[in-house]
């Protein structure tokens, strides 16, 4: 039997996920592919050089996510950071005592309570003064806390500046998603948010990478945080050049300045699918009219609310995969185990960095949830062979068992890299309305910021209890196994489609019944995939 063509294969998956009475922009009037309407909106996303470098200089805020959340791990275990502030020096073979464990904690999460703080406040700033100074907000903001840690000599200044950063970070952590999907092309919009991810595991990478070369260095603990401040301003200086997203031009009526906007972004395509892009969008806009003005009491109701469910859990459980326990605390795990910590913990940035290219081409090829999905099962199946490991031969000499707990940390961070860590915040930049859609990607991501909070603080008391580091990867493997179910069951796939067309599933017309159908179309569209695949 010939197998059907891609083209008819995408139209009969948007057939299926739209109710009976709605019409999908690829048929004719006869409930047939108009080729010509194909082509049209096939060429309407392609992926112009303009756009691609815009996303690129945006997620400098994710370098700065990255930067200051990796390079705490080496700055608590130096010499010199601990006999600045009062504390006493780290020993290998001695475990911090409840005091100290519990103010480097605090050190350490202060960050996140501070993008907690930020990230729901980049939502009404974003939706009122739109997106571009919103991200010069955060950029500002996390440089000033930056430079204020890298002069801190007291604990109350490095919480103060840590927390300053994180209010940036919070910031910048729900702006630059938001903002590369808004002006992002539909078939490119996985790979261009997710760049987000890879900018993040870059500043990661650099700040293991900063820790180790300055580790010989007295006072090289303040290079590391003074280099935080770099990514940060230039942020900050580049931000007054960059084009504010058409979908916010339209919400706000700026109807002239969203087209100029547009045909600069999408300089590889006809006037022709530029101004079916811009209808699309002014469309959507006079639908949600209203929206604009969304109090938070709305967001959490009727369908809106489903949505924020979704999305909270998301980015919640992307946390709970404990892969904040690894980029924080892993030089302590791998002493623990006899191994290099500062080295070991370089190969795990750059393993953690490498990895995101593989989200980037594939997460518009399998789709979201299908890398959600192996991400779980691979994640889960490296914590539980890591506890046996550890359980077996911690405190071993043997170089075997070293180099194997030390890989199966790897190979969670590997699994981690491609799914959860890209997947989370494409989908949470995509699934809201325009409407709004500030307020509801700064709450998603304010949750994922109040769980890495509670974990930063209850990581190190649990590695020091009775749990130990056994329990607390047991831990954490049973919420990566949840994720995976809640995924499984909530989650519509987005793959290749609109955000206009994505807000079509989530209609308030539409039943439980229906979003039930979208979810479980996610299954034929691999398999649709796997059969116009060459």
């Amino acid at each position: 039997m010939e197998s059907p063509t891609l083209e008819a294969t995408q139209v009969e998956l948007l057939n299926n996920m739209a109710s009976d009475s709605e019409q999908v922009v690829l048929l004719g009037e006869n409930n047939t592919p108009n080729e010509e309407e194909i082509n049209s909106t096939l060429e309407k996303t392609k992926l112009g050089w303009r756009v691609l470098l815009v996303c690129i200089f945006t997620t400098l805020g994710g370098v700065v996510f990255g930067f200051d959340t990796g390079v705490i791990g080496g700055v608590i275990i130096a010499d010199n950071f601990r006999s600045t502030m009062g504390l006493p020096l780290f020993e290998e073979d001695t475990p911090d005592s409840e005091h100290t464990a519990t103010v480097l904690g605090g050190a350490v999460a202060i960050l996140s309570v501070g993008c907690f703080v930020g990230s729901p406040i980049a939502g009404p700033v974003a939706d009122t003064f739109g997106r571009r100074l919103s991200t010069g907000l955060g950029a500002l903001v996390a440089t000033g806390g930056g430079a204020l840690q890298a002069a801190a000599v007291t604990l109350a200044e490095l919480y103060a500046g840590r927390f300053l950063a994180g209010f940036g970070v919070g910031i910048l952590s729900a702006m630059v998603p938001l903002y590369n999907a808004e002006i992002a092309p539909a078939s490119s919009r996985g790979m261009l948010v997710s760049i987000q991810q890879l900018a993040i595991t870059f500043g990661i990478l650099l700040a293991f990478v900063c820790n180790l070369a300055v580790a010989d260095i007295k006072a090289g603990w303040r290079i590391s945080l003074w280099l935080q401040c770099a990514s940060a301003a230039l942020l900050l200086a580049g931000a007054p050049f960059l084009p504010e997203t058409p979908r916010y031009l339209v919400m706000k009526g700026k109807h002239e300045e969203a087209e100029q906007v547009l045909t600069k972004l999408r300089n590889h395509s006809s006037e022709d699918s530029i101004s079916h892009e811009l209808k699309s969008i002014q469309d959507a806009a006079r639908e949600q009219e209203n929206q604009a003005k969304v109090t938070w009491k709305e967001l959490m109701q009727g369908r809106r609310g489903y949505r924020v469910m979704i999305g909270t859990i998301v980015m919640t459980m992307s946390q709970l995969t404990g892969i904040n326990a690894i980029i924080y605390y892993a030089p302590i795990i791998f002493e623990s185990v006899g191994i290099d910590a500062l080295k070991a913990t370089a190969v795990v940035g750059i393993v953690n960095f490498l990895s995101t290219f593989i989200a980037m081409r594939a997460i518009d090829r399998l789709g979201r949830k299908a890398l959600l999905l192996r991400g779980s099962a691979g994640m889960v199946t490296g914590q539980i062979l890591l506890v046996v490991f550890l359980f077996a031969f911690r405190g071993t000499t043997l170089k075997g068992p070293q180099y194997i707990i030390a890989g199966l940390v790897v190979f969670f961070t590997f699994c981690f890299s491609w799914s959860w860590g890209v997947c989370g915040w494409v989908f949470v930049s995509e699934i809201f309305a325009l409407g709004g859609r500030g307020k509801a990607v700064g709450l998603s991501v304010s949750a994922m910021w109040i769980t890495n909070t509670i974990l930063t603080f209850a990581t190190p008391p649990m590695l020091a209890s009775s749990l130990d580091i056994e329990g607390t990867f047991l831990f954490y493997a049973f919420f990566t196994g949840l994720g995976g179910i809640l995924v499984l069951f909530l989650c519509p796939e987005t793959q290749g489609m609109a955000l206009e067309q994505i807000d079509d599933i989530f209609k308030e017309s539409r039943s439980r019944s229906q979003i039930a159908d979208v979810r479980g179309s996610t299954r034929t569209a691999f398999l649709c995939f796997c059969s116009t695949e060459k």
